[in-house]
């Protein structure tokens, strides 16, 4: 049912529980997983300018994401990383759209009765809400 799932990661060691619950539903439908980091773009400043910058990031991200990728990978998952550049949420969902993905897992906060409110319009929210795949989210 879901050949292939997309799973935007932030790079934290919180990541691991999604990527963790993420590799047993894939072993279940023998999926293949790309693994999604976007680099937040600095708001007025020419991309160009801080093409340094930025290209520090991705070989950092893309670092962390192949080690994100070996566990999967060891369990017999196809997996490759990706990274693009924007607002986070709004990336996502771009990269959802223009790519066949069957699923989206997407790792959120809990929210309890006390923080309740600060869980809506975060970045796990707007995307699963603005997606047109189904996205399971993972309470971490």
């Amino acid at each position: 049912m879901f050949h292939t799932i997309l799973v935007p990661v932030d790079l934290s060691e919180r990541a691991t529980r999604v990527l963790e619950f993420t590799r047993d539903l894939a072993l279940r439908h023998q999926s293949s997983l790309t693994l999604l980091h976007v680099i937040e773009a600095v708001d007025g400043v020419p991309f160009e300018e801080l093409a340094d910058f930025y290209g520090d990031l991705e070989r950092r991200a893309l670092a962390t994401l192949d080690r994100f990728s070996r566990p999967l990978r060891d369990a017999g998952l196809v997996v490759e990383g990706r990274v693009c550049y924007g607002k986070r949420a709004r990336e996502i969902i771009r990269y959802a759209n223009e790519n066949a993905f069957d699923l989206m897992v997407l790792g959120s906060h809990r929210l309890t009765p006390e923080n309740f409110d600060s869980g809506f319009m975060t970045i796990s929210h707007q995307v699963a809400i603005a997606a047109r795949i189904p996205v399971l989210v993972v309470k971490r």
